[in-house]
């Protein structure tokens, strides 16, 4: 008898179709609702989500659990834009002035108190950013609010992105359109591009790794409606141009875009959200809840999780991105559901795509392969598309793998296939397989934007920045876990020879559905006991996410 197994951006998870996406409501009625159900902000961060209405809300496990942050005129004043440099620097904007936190939000300092503030970018460092506001000019700071460079557009500058430092792309509102403009230095000087959107859009989002491709949300019914319609613009030349690639009826859109290196997500205010997995060519539909108009309610987080916020401001969470890259296994073959994923030429086995994209020169490169297997999958190794395995010997451990690419091995430019992680099929049941990348670690910095992705869980590295920061689960004392009694027929005792801190566990079935979801603090002297009452007998897998560790094992709960 086949099982079917699904497993989609290395989590596990139930699927109902390709085309839905299963979300969880993980705080009701946390941030409220607007006076029009409008309004509010979502942002994350260096490990840590932001969102807020009236008040302000974070979380440290990836908007598992949210704690209540005071900010000055907190109660009253409509929030509509948070954006944070790192985990402690961050700035909130509202009705009534910008904020800025170089502590996690403990104490916050008030810059044009009593004016309205629409949003803030952070320019290459904690000290320079930009601020966009309805009542004062645009203003930029390159040393902590000491200075100020200030710039008047026609009406707002409503939305911002940072491509480099000094250099920021702005989003911006006028009566007639909405059009993008760039600054290099600072906010000292402004170029506007003549490409327009239609009035009142309200965000937009730039493609990492390519700033000229830009996509602009117009949700149409507010105050400058033109032609009746919600729409989704797109510009690949920077702003010079703008075309409309999506049309949909009369105050349809949110207004807000998340996007990660493998798809563009669009909240709609009913019907679900919006997404693209071919950069904008094609969109469908996936279940989600009904984010409220003029506002940031999504973000995405490490690529593989959605949060968004609906009309009531319940905040919910998703960590199935409806089909992009998910693959599934039946009987002693590999079927397709994405283009990421295929059969193997020689039998037997089953490949997850190592692709890199960059331009100019690179360095030799180091990191650490995830992977997951789940019934009748086992990890072989990862080879170039030459047959030359990367996997550096030694260095191999529970569901990991440490690779080495050499300068002489990467693609000259552009979008390249590398080669392949390889799993072996050996139960005649079938099994599914992932794997993603993370822990780089260059001999030199990449000297032009470089992108890396396995499977649909990507990440994202741009020139001369330092990459100490994602090293994660570098080594195998790192992740050291165990269970015991393994198997058990009553409950099981979960140990750490190393980690301490808060950690998520997943009781995950061979269907992939999650049937037990536990949040507790481990450290190497206090296990955590699980009780296994309730719970069939089988094969189970425990999934296990805490600070800087993602690790997954095997258990057997015996009838």
């Amino acid at each position: 008898m086949s099982k079917r197994v699904v497993f989609a951006l290395a989590f596990v998870l139930a699927v109902a179709s390709s085309a839905e996406a299963q979300w969880q409501s993980i705080a009701p009625n946390l941030i409220g609702t607007g006076p029009y159900q409008n309004s509010g902000a979502m942002t994350y961060s260096d490990g840590v989500a932001w969102a807020g209405l009236y008040n302000l809300y974070k979380s440290a496990d990836k908007g598992l659990t949210w704690q209540k942050v005071t900010i000055p005129n907190a109660g009253s004043n409509n929030i509509h834009g948070i954006t944070f440099y790192d985990k402690n620097t961050g700035i909130v904007c509202d009705e009534a002035g910008a904020y800025v936190t170089h502590d996690q939000g403990q104490t916050w300092q008030t810059y044009f108190n009593g004016n309205v503030f629409f949003h803030a970018a952070f320019s290459g460092s904690p000290n320079a950013f930009v601020i966009g506001s309805t009542t004062t000019p645009t203003s930029f700071t390159s040393d902590g609010g000491v200075t100020w460079s200030t710039h008047t557009f026609v009406r707002v500058a409503k939305d911002f992105y940072s491509v480099a430092p000094g250099k920021v792309i702005a989003f911006i509102e006028s009566n007639t359109d909405s059009h993008i403009a760039y600054t290099s230095d600072y906010g000292v000087t402004w170029t506007e591009r003549v490409g327009t959107m239609d009035p009142d859009s309200h965000s937009f989002g730039v493609v990492p790794c390519d700033e000229n491709t830009i996509f602009g949300i117009n949700e149409e019914g507010g105050n400058y409606a033109s032609n009746n319609l919600s729409e989704i613009f797109m510009s690949k030349d920077g702003g010079a141009s703008f075309t409309s690639i999506k049309q949909l009826s009369l105050a349809t859109l949110s207004g807000c875009i998340a996007i990660t290196p493998g798809a563009i997500y669009v909240p709609a205010r009913s019907n679900g959200i919006l997404q693209s997995i071919d950069n904008g060519v094609t969109w469908k539909t996936i279940a989600g809840p009904n984010v409220p108009i003029d506002s940031r309610d999504i973000i995405t987080i490490e690529d593989t999780i959605l949060l968004a916020a609906d009309i009531n401001g319940t905040i919910w969470r998703t960590i199935n991105t409806a089909g992009a890259g998910q693959f599934s296994t039946s009987s002693s073959r590999v079927d397709m559901s994405s283009a990421n994923v295929r059969n193997d030429t020689v039998g037997g086995t089953a490949l997850v795509p190592i692709k890199f994209k960059r331009n100019g020169a690179l360095s030799d490169v180091d990191f650490i392969l995830h992977y997951d297997w789940y019934r009748g999958l086992t990890y072989v190794g990862s080879f170039l598309t030459s047959g030359k395995q990367i996997d550096v010997p030694g260095t191999q451990w529970n569901g990991h793998s440490q690779l080495h690419i050499s300068s002489a091995d990467m693609p000259v430019a552009g979008p390249e296939l590398l080669g392949y992680a390889r799993f072996r099929l050996y139960l005649s049941e079938g099994g599914c397989a992932n794997a993603w990348m993370d822990s780089l670690k260059f001999a030199a910095p990449p000297s032009a934007c470089f992108s890396y992705f396995s499977d649909s869980a990507r990440s994202i590295i741009c020139s001369n920045q330092s990459f100490d920061a994602v090293q994660v689960a570098s080594n195998a004392a790192t992740n050291a876990f165990s269970l015991s009694p393994n198997p058990s027929n009553g409950s099981t005792l979960l140990r750490s020879s190393t980690y301490s801190g808060p950690i998520t566990v997943r009781i995950v079935n061979a269907l992939g559905v999650t049937v037990q979801e536990i949040h507790h603090h481990i450290d190497t002297r206090t296990p955590i006991q699980m009780s296994l009452e309730g719970i069939p007998g089988g094969e189970y897998f425990i999934r296990l996410d805490g600070e800087h560790i993602s690790q997954t094992l095997t258990l057997i709960r015996l009838r």
